[in-house]
């Protein structure tokens, strides 16, 4: 492991010596020449996708057609409780949406024998997308291919028409919408109204089933409670006549007179302390002891009569309490029982249809949208095709990382030119088209007249790394602008084996170039001539000798030496 040093730079590197790797600026003209260069492919790219997304569109896909009604939902409140309680508008949606509710509709509306939802109707061809992909999936799956049962039938059609509703409740209010989606305009306000007067059905039918398990609970309470309040009320009749309890006045003047013989007892057992300390008779003693035994006896009843009269009101009241809040239970839920007798079929009908599903409306294919996505897609998959064939394009397409490569000059870049005619080509040399050709061409020939200024090329060659390059058409633009000069320019064809110029220049008569370098056919008779332009042109053809054999030759250079003492140049 390398150390670091304190700047955080390797030790060798000294300060200020730390450089970025070079990031190459993005060459957006580059970029742009590339695709315009390939601005056929990204159309025709583009022009067949959108074309088939046109024969998918108008020809293939089946019009969808959607239908909604709306429905006003609420949750009623209970028999029990007379209160409202929040709607689950998502629980209700998955009742729309449920099997229970669709198995109703596919049998009211007899989806069985429409081909749409039951496709097993309408079995598809051995060689079809879906029957490919159902053998597909059978053989992932190692089963083997087998007719449906009933049960398998109707789970894919109820699973189809799932597919085909969608029910919800916007920004969660108890306003819901069902909507169906076919490709037939009345089956989707069919299916839209009948789910709907299904789903209003059935909850009719839950809240009945409510009420009347309500009914049935609040009358078994009822007797319930009846029957422990009559306990209660026996429990305080034998109560009263077992214990002998009176009321509370009663109990009451007890507790008066208890008190009143108390005081009177308290004051004859003064009265009788006062007369022992004197000289009373006796007969007053024993009057008053009497009357002290008398009043104690009294008393002594009193508290006895007092503590039982005590205990048993404790207890009556306790049963008293009991019945009275048993008696009220028993009116409350008697209350609720006569309610919810009168009103039991009356809380479930507060949902309703607010709108029946009208008239339906086109919902797919989106045409437009479709060929629009077409045309995008399109356009990408040309630009890639540009790109993929610009990166697999061996070669250079710039002077730059040609010269970079090569370490040669480059003196000019040549525009391609595609002539679909080229024997036209000396006619047309003044059209705009040639315009940038020629531009192109003339730079290449000051900066091949520049290149020695005191002895500039007499010869040149053209040549090309690969075929179809453009060198025979090159060659004869340059050799038109040479002679603009008004030099003499001869035009040679040493390429003996191909077409060479006589595209471009019909009218050329070839000649066997080993005759004409042996001079056994004078240069003269060799040379064509053209009346539209000012250049002459010799044409070889193959005689059978190697081209590398003839060019080696003394008699070759000689050939070309004799050139030179006739032209001031020679392409």
């Amino acid at each position: 492991m390398s150390s670091l040093s304190p700047s955080g730079l390797p030790p060798q590197m000294p300060l200020g010596m730390a450089t970025a790797a070079r990031v190459d600026p993005l060459d957006i003209r580059g970029l742009l020449v590339c695709l315009w260069g390939g601005k056929w492919i990204i159309v025709l790219a583009t022009a067949a996708v959108v074309m088939l997304a046109m024969y998918y569109a108008f020809a293939i896909a089946q019009p969808r057609y959607a239908a909604t009604a709306t429905l006003h939902i609420t949750k009623p409140p209970t028999l029990v409780q007379q209160t409202n309680t929040a709607l689950n508008t998502d629980s209700e949606v998955a009742i729309l949406q449920s099997f229970a509710l669709l198995e109703r509709v596919v049998d009211e509306l007899d989806l069985q024998a429409d081909p749409e939802f039951n496709r097993y109707l309408t079995p598809a061809p051995a060689w079809s997308p879906r029957a490919l992909r159902t053998r597909a999936r059978l053989w992932l799956m190692g089963r083997p291919e087998t007719a449906p049962d009933q049960d398998a039938v109707k789970a894919k059609i109820l699973r189809n028409l799932q597919g085909a509703i969608t029910a919800q409740a916007p920004d969660g209010s108890s306003v819901f919408t069902v909507t169906a989606t076919t490709g037939s305009e009345q089956k989707s306000i069919h299916i839209a109204n009948t789910l709907a007067a299904v789903y209003l059905f059935d909850r009719s039918q839950n809240a009945q089933i409510q009420a009347n398990s309500t009914i049935a609970w609040l009358k078994q309470k009822v007797t319930e409670q009846q029957s422990v309040l009559a306990s209660k009320e026996i429990a305080i009749s034998n109560l009263l006549m077992q214990a002998n309890v009176t009321d509370q006045a009663t109990y009451d003047d007890l507790t008066h007179q208890a008190q009143d013989t108390a005081q009177r007892l308290q004051n004859a057992r003064t009265a009788l302390a006062t007369q022992t300390g004197t000289e009373a008779s006796s007969t007053n003693l024993r009057r008053l002891e009497t009357q002290i035994a008398t009043l104690e006896a009294q008393r002594v009843n009193l508290h006895d009569q007092l503590a039982d009269q005590s205990a048993g009101l404790v207890q009556l009241h306790q049963l008293e309490r009991e019945a009275e809040a048993t008696r009220v239970l028993y009116e409350t839920f008697l209350g609720r029982l006569r309610d919810a007798s009168l009103q039991g079929g009356l809380h479930h009908t507060q949902s309703r249809i607010l709108s029946p599903a009208g008239p339906a409306r086109y919902v797919a294919p989106r045409k437009t949208l479709t060929v629009g996505l077409a045309a995008v897609l399109g356009a990408v998959i040309g630009i890639s095709l540009v790109f993929l064939r610009d990166a697999m394009r061996a070669g250079f397409r710039q002077a730059g990382p040609l010269h970079a490569a090569t370490g040669l000059p480059v003196m000019a870049q040549v525009p391609q030119l595609r002539l679909r005619k080229p024997a036209q080509l000396l006619d047309r040399m003044a059209d705009p088209v040639f315009a940038p050709v020629q531009d192109a061409i003339s730079n290449l020939r000051t900066e091949l007249l520049l290149s020695d200024a005191k002895d500039p090329p007499q010869i040149i060659l053209s040549t090309a790394s690969v075929p179809q390059e453009g060198k025979t058409l090159n060659s004869i633009l340059l050799a038109h602008a040479l002679s603009n000069l008004g030099k003499s320019v001869l035009l040679f064809d040493a390429d003996c084996r191909g077409p060479g110029v006589t595209p471009y220049l019909p009218n050329v008569q070839a000649a066997n170039l080993t005759s004409v370098i042996a001079e056994h056919i004078p240069l003269a008779h060799a040379i064509s001539h053209d009346a539209r332009w000012s250049v002459d042109v010799l044409k070889g053809i193959d005689s059978g000798a190697g081209a590398s054999d003839l060019f080696a030759t003394a008699s070759f250079a000689r050939f070309l030496h004799s050139l030179r003492a006739h032209y001031d140049q020679i392409v």
